[in-house]
């Protein structure tokens, strides 16, 4: 949703500082309402993301979240890595070939090489993975605010600190 720190622009933060980051997003979190949220599409990006996009059906908009999350964090980096009105789920990021493929050679080969061939192949897959979970509705109920010990710690299975706070929907 918001990054009060992110690895294309690192903001340093002492000990204090990250436990004054976390009450002030804890604080956020008591105002906003829980979202129930449909998945609208899975979609395949230029650059390998399997990406999941997310209707909000209702509960607090994105816009508004990150509005406050952004005034509650004034340290964080000033360009954020998202779409701001967007939620989204990266499902896994491809950096290869698929291996029933059995190979992915770059010459000019008229078998099931070229990248007509995987592009169709991966298109396939998109639209299989669109038809078992377009439609799927969750409800989001807590925001994290996450301390990564390493770089992409979330994406690459690394040491992270996770505090949960509850969506509240309290009116300050």
């Amino acid at each position: 949703m918001f990054h009060a720190s992110h690895h294309l622009e690192p903001v340093s933060a002492t000990a204090e500082e990250v436990d004054w980051e976390g009450s002030a997003v804890e604080e956020v979190a008591r105002t906003l309402c829980p979202l129930r949220i449909r998945l609208e599409r899975v979609v395949l990006t230029s650059t390998g993301v399997l990406l999941g996009c997310w209707q909000v059906i209702n509960g607090t908009e994105p816009a508004i979240i990150r509005s406050k999350l952004k005034t509650a964090l004034p340290r964080a980096p000033k360009k954020q890595l998202y779409n701001p009105v967007m939620i989204h789920t990266s499902f896994a990021r491809i950096l290869g070939c698929p291996r029933v493929m059995d190979g992915c050679q770059s010459s000019n080969e008229k078998a099931m090489h070229t990248s007509e061939d995987m592009l169709s192949f991966f298109h396939g897959i998109v639209s299989q993975v669109n038809g078992e979970l377009q439609g799927f509705e969750a409800i989001v109920s807590e925001i994290w605010f996450v301390e990564e010990f390493d770089v992409l710690a979330l994406a690459l299975n690394g040491r992270i600190k996770a505090r949960k706070f509850h969506l509240k929907c309290l009116v300050t």
